[in-house]
C-alpha cells in the first residue's frame, strides 16, 4: 500500500519557497506600490536595499602650472623636505594638520603627506576654494593675498 507523500515533500518545496518570496515581496512593499497618500513613493525600488555608493569628489580645474611654481618654491621640487622647523612637509610642504583637514575633502583616501601626488590633488582642491594664500610662497609667485 502506498502513501500519498506529505504535503511539504521535495515535489512541493520549491513552490512553497518561491510562493513565500513572492508573499514576503508583496507584504513588505505592497506600501510603496501603487502610490498613496500614506506613502509617498510611487516605486517598487523604495522597497530595495541599494548597494552603498563611493563617494565621488570630481577635480574641478586643474592648476597645474600654478601648482608647479608652488613646488619648485616651497620645495625645490624635493619630495623629502622638511621645513617650518620639521613641521612642513614634501613637495608642497603641508603642515600636518592642514593636509589631514583638506585631503579627505580632496578625495583623498588613506591620506598620506608623504605622498606626492596626495599632496598635489589636496592642494589642486585648496586652490580651487580659495586657499591658496596657506603658502607662504603664494606671495612670492605673484598671488594677491591678504
Amino acid at each position: 500500500m502506498d502513501k500519498e507523500p506529505p504535503l511539504w515533500d521535495y515535489k512541493y518545496r520549491y513552490i512553497f519557497v518561491v510562493l513565500g518570496v513572492i508573499f514576503l515581496l508583496a507584504v513588505v512593499c505592497y506600501p510603496f506600490y501603487p502610490k498613496t497618500a500614506h506613502s509617498g513613493s510611487d516605486s517598487l525600488s523604495d522597497c530595495f536595499i541599494e548597494a552603498p555608493r563611493v563617494p565621488y569628489y570630481p577635480q574641478p580645474q586643474t592648476y597645474g602650472a600654478l601648482i608647479e611654481d608652488l613646488v619648485e618654491c616651497e620645495s625645490g621640487g624635493n619630495p623629502d623636505a622638511l621645513g617650518d622647523n620639521g613641521r612642513a612637509h614634501g613637495v608642497l610642504q603641508f603642515h600636518r594638520p592642514t593636509f589631514e583637514q583638506y585631503a579627505p575633502l580632496a578625495g583623498v583616501i588613506n591620506p598620506d603627506i608623504w605622498n606626492e601626488e596626495q599632496q598635489r590633488r589636496t592642494a589642486n582642491y585648496m586652490i580651487s576654494i580659495g586657499e591658496i594664500c596657506q603658502w607662504t610662497c603664494a606671495r612670492i609667485i605673484g598671488i594677491d593675498c591678504p
